[in-house]
């Protein structure tokens, strides 16, 4: 196949489903820069917990508490995507490392889960002397 202007070659899968999703407008309306999905889910994941944190730093330094915790939830998520974990999106991330939390541990070849009994090892060692 001849490389034209519009071929691309992937030397691997990693690089060719590594795709950066990005929404450019609303409706009609664009955008003036690109948002990435990633971080609108980790913005949403996040705008409780800053809620949460920011209502007693508001009320210390008599600032709104929803400017407070939209600007400590921007902040942590501008942190939380500059964490590069794997080259993958964070959210897919945490999402793995749940399910190897959750899931077992040992698995038999025909895919069924083995679950082991414990069984007491009993250990002898012969005097040589």
């Amino acid at each position: 196949m001849p490389k034209t202007e519009e071929t691309r070659v992937f030397s691997s899968y990693r690089s060719l489903f590594n795709i950066k999703y990005k929404i450019y407008n609303l409706g009609d309306w664009t955008l003036p820069f690109p948002i990435p999905l990633d971080a609108l889910i980790v913005f949403a994941a996040l705008i409780i917990p800053a809620g949460i944190v920011g209502r007693p730093i508001a009320a210390l330094f008599g600032l709104p508490t929803m400017v407070l915790a939209l600007a400590l939830d921007v902040a942590l998520t501008y942190l939380c995507l500059q964490w590069d974990p794997q080259g993958k999106m964070l959210p897919v991330f945490l999402a793995e490392v749940l399910a190897f939390f959750v899931r077992p541990k040992k698995r038999a070849f025909g895919g069924g889960v083995l679950w082991l009994k414990r069984e007491r090892v009993k250990w002898e060692m012969v005097d040589i002397g």
